[in-house]
């Protein structure tokens, strides 16, 4: 989608915020965004690792960055993560 690329976030964010528009009116998150949990240098360890080896599902992901950095993070969050602030291919479903 040009939308999510255009705003640095994923296809599946883009969907959730006119979903999320088309009911509510809501125009921006009710919880204010998040604060990171990876530090600048982990975040650089991460996509190092990311480029190196390719993951075909996000949940690995997750589970890589929980068991290395044991910080949690649950799918959406390490998409826009690596969208934002990792330069390598988010694994996505193809939509039907």
């Amino acid at each position: 989608m040009q939308i999510a690329e255009a705003l640095l976030i994923t296809d599946n964010a883009v969907r959730q915020h006119i979903r999320d528009y088309r009911e509510s009116r809501k125009l921006k998150p009710e919880n204010g965004g998040s604060v990171e949990k990876l530090s600048q240098a982990q975040s650089e360890q991460l996509e190092n690792h990311l480029l190196k080896h390719t993951y075909l599902c996000v949940k690995d992901i997750i589970n890589y960055v929980s068991s290395v950095y044991d910080i949690s993070y649950i799918h959406n969050q390490i998409e826009d993560l690596i969208v934002v602030n990792v330069n390598v291919p988010v694994p996505m479903p193809e939509i039907t």
